[in-house]
């Protein structure tokens, strides 16, 4: 059986990091997980999608000429972002300190999920480091991954928020992997 080519190969698999409050090791298990699966011959992007608080880039000692700051005002395509990490790990850079990215409007989220699928194409994993709560930025790209990771420790408040984040989820009718299984197959659909 031959390689498949790029073009018959299947689109990354997304996985999106998230946790109800910050502090939990969120970045750390989205790196840490990006970089196990590198050292299995795969090709792996870490996308950092705090927005306004950035840590990928700050826990790997990494400081990049461009974030997403340029991809959402225009000036950047994503793929002019794209930073080399360790491990052989592709890191996507976030804005650190941009207020007005702390909250991105429906244009801005868009432009983010667009970003994601070009990247397709280029990785087999994607894993998204989210930023932390149940705001409409954590929630988007919650949607549009393939698989959630929660990431909660035992503290009482890392347990309510996460609690709270599964409920908003919920409410907004988010589906896991397994609700979306074609019947017959088991064969996983992709929403998007």
């Amino acid at each position: 059986m031959s390689a498949a080519t790029d073009t018959e190969r299947e689109p990354s698999r997304v996985i999106a990091v998230s946790s109800g409050k910050g502090g939990v090791g969120k970045t750390s298990i989205s790196v840490n997980l990006a970089i196990a699966l590198a050292s299995r011959g795969k090709r792996v992007c870490v996308f950092d999608a705090d927005t306004s608080l950035a840590n990928v880039n700050i826990l790997l000692n990494i400081a990049p000429r461009h974030t997403l700051e340029q991809v959402l005002d225009g000036s950047r395509r994503i793929e002019e972002i794209l930073v080399q990490g360790p491990g052989g790990i592709t890191i996507v850079p976030a804005a650190s300190g941009i207020a007005q990215f702390a909250s991105l409007d429906f244009k801005q989220q868009t432009l983010l999920l667009q970003a994601l699928h070009v990247l397709e194409q280029q990785f087999d994993y994607q894993i998204i480091d989210t930023a932390a709560g149940i705001s409409e930025n954590v929630t988007t790209f919650l949607e549009a991954a393939d698989h959630c990771v929660l990431v909660v420790t035992p503290e009482p408040t890392s347990l309510t928020d996460a609690f709270a984040l599964v409920k908003v989820l919920q409410r907004r009718g988010c589906k896991t992997p397994h609700s979306r299984a074609d019947q017959h197959g088991g064969q996983l659909s992709r929403q998007r």
